[in-house]
């Protein structure tokens, strides 16, 4: 609905000088030059009113309206500028109320004054007003607006003349000036290390992720396991929103894409052939696919022969994760389709003198032919995007996608008789062999043939494991480890196999692409982070990555 209201008002502004000139029966001769359309289209198109919701997100964006002073914790007025604010009234001489004023007319400097004073008044804990302080061309001091140069008088009448004025920064006009990196202010900071090798001044800034050291808070705290979940996929969007409430993506989760989709892969993100073999291949038991509604109608596919060719591709998946279910050393249920699950979990894992509850619900979890067998977890990995379309192999599974499958599972574990088998059926590719998976299932049958005693030391090892991964999480919360689920899972798959020269340039490389990935939360959150230049990067890198694998995989010679 919003974009075509949007459409029909730029269609209505480009129509109306064709009105209007017939209007005034001008004829078809009529011709203006390009300047002047473009000074008449710019003018209409500013005054269609944004008709955006005021309160959107943790900032707001928004002009100085009346009656809007809304109280907020920190307001910031940009553009406070001499001769831009207030505004001065232009109506060409035509509006006979600029020179016969009579009581009771408006006035806009005086509105836009009191607008001012509205919102000083809504201001709570901290308040930013800016502008302009020199000339872009020849660096000559300017002005500030005359509302804002009244109020800096009487902070100067209310401090004293003499004392230096604490609340005035003043910025350099470019983000790359020495005095940004130099220590002369400590008020005037960067986290750009390029603009900081640039000026040679100065140590190369600390990265955005910095942050002081948690507290233990001493008590129980109940620990989503889908956040957790959610911070080994995206570690960086996970810090970024949950403890800084930053978001980079527009708030309405369900809006269509900006962008009509053009290529013939869609993007991986939007799991749609896992959805398709959950919904269709096991819930209703079909030996064929078809196209459901909200792919077709959902804007996912491009027109023509790239949406039929994309659709082949997901449907190409979907019957390889069919075949590889089919091959399965143990079989689901027979008689109809397999029963769906859902395993409710809640388990207390003490963290020094703080106790966590993980709590949360495990999906796709479904009973064996025969219910004495045990329990399978299965996740699918497809990969639409390769030559041949089908399924991932487990070699090519990264930390963001191995790690959430050892939490569900190892819970799922805990939750469940300790004779009752949980197996981990892994749908991908397996030519080169599924060796993590393989190691998994085989834990689990020591498990259930092993004694009473043996089984106590074993489910300790597994809490451990969980306390590792809870703390790892819990500690990024505050001070965010070098952690990129690509780039962390290449440093161990790489490593065993290539020199170190040879590993730092593939980690730089996958670190570039995961770095630029949109809306680019990891560039945020670590900056211009180089694992080929700084060895204190890439050994922590390397660290955290190492300790990650030892908590998700268990030796060959079993447990």
């Amino acid at each position: 609905a919003d974009a075509r209201e949007a459409w029909n008002s730029i269609r209505q502004i480009i129509r109306q000088p064709e009105l209007e000139t017939g209007a005034a029966h001008l004829g078809e001769a009529v011709r203006l030059h390009y300047a002047v359309v473009r000074e008449i289209l710019l003018e209409r198109m500013d005054r269609v009113p944004d008709r955006q919701r005021f309160l959107m997100a943790g900032i707001t964006f928004c002009g100085m309206v009346p009656q809007r002073a809304v109280p907020f914790r920190m307001l910031a007025v940009l553009g406070l500028n001499e001769g831009e604010f207030p505004r001065n009234r232009s109506d060409g001489g035509l509006d006979p109320m600029t020179h016969l004023r009579r009581i009771g007319d408006r006035d806009v400097r005086s509105d836009d004054r009191y607008l001012f004073l509205e919102t000083l008044m809504a201001a709570r804990d901290r308040l930013h007003l800016s502008y302009l302080g020199e000339n872009v061309k020849d660096g000559k001091p300017r002005n500030p607006a005359a509302p804002l140069a009244e109020l800096m008088a009487e902070l100067d009448a209310r401090s004293g003349n003499d004392t230096p004025r604490p609340w005035l920064v003043r910025h350099p006009l470019q983000p790359f000036d020495g005095r940004y990196f130099d220590g002369s202010d400590p008020r005037l900071f960067s986290y750009s290390a390029a603009y900081c090798a640039m000026t040679g001044k100065g140590d190369s800034p600390q990265p955005f992720r910095v942050g002081g050291e948690s507290e233990p808070s001493g008590h129980s705290e109940q620990l989503p396991l889908q956040e957790v979940c959610g911070f080994y996929k995206d570690p960086a969007g996970s810090v970024l929103k949950i403890h800084l409430k930053l978001r980079l993506e527009a708030t309405d989760d369900d809006r269509l894409p900006e962008s009509e989709p053009l290529t013939e892969r869609l993007e991986p993100k939007a799991t749609v052939a896992r959805r398709v073999f959950f919904e269709q291949v096991l819930a209703k038991g079909l030996d064929s696919v078809t196209q459901p509604d909200w792919v077709r109608l959902g804007g996912m596919l491009p027109q023509g022969s790239a949406g039929i060719r994309a659709w082949q591709a997901e449907q190409a998946a979907v019957m390889k994760a069919k075949e590889v279910l089919a091959a399965l050393p143990w079989q689901l249920v027979t008689d109809g389709p397999p029963a769906r699950q859902f395993a409710d979990i809640s388990i207390a894992i003490e963290i020094g003198e703080a106790c966590c509850v993980l709590a949360g619900r495990i999906e796709n979890v479904y009973p064996m032919a025969e219910p004495e067998q045990g329990l399978v977890m299965l996740r699918m990995f497809s990969d639409a995007r390769a030559e041949k379309p089908g399924l991932k192999s487990e070699a090519k599974l990264h930390f963001g996608e191995r790690i959430p499958v050892f939490l569900d599972w190892a819970a799922l574990r805990l939750v469940s008789p300790e004779t009752l088998r949980i197996r981990v059926a892994l749908l991908c590719n397996s030519q080169d062999g599924t060796p993590w998976q393989d190691s998994l299932n085989r834990w689990d049958d020591s498990f259930v043939q092993a004694g009473a005693p043996v089984r106590a030391g074993m489910i300790e090892d597994l809490k451990r494991r969980l306390r590792d991964l809870l703390v790892f999480r819990q500690s990024a919360m505050q001070s965010p480890p070098l952690y990129f689920p690509r780039t962390s899972w290449t440093t161990v798959r790489v490593g065993e196999e290539k020199p170190q020269i040879i590993l730092r340039n593939q980690v730089q490389e996958k670190w570039v692409g995961e770095r630029d990935y949109a809306p680019g939360y990891a560039r945020y959150l670590a900056g211009e982070i180089d694992f080929e230049a700084d060895d204190e990067a890439f050994q922590e890198l390397c660290r955290h990555a190492s300790m990650l694998k030892g908590c998700i995989e268990f030796p060959e010679d079993g447990p």
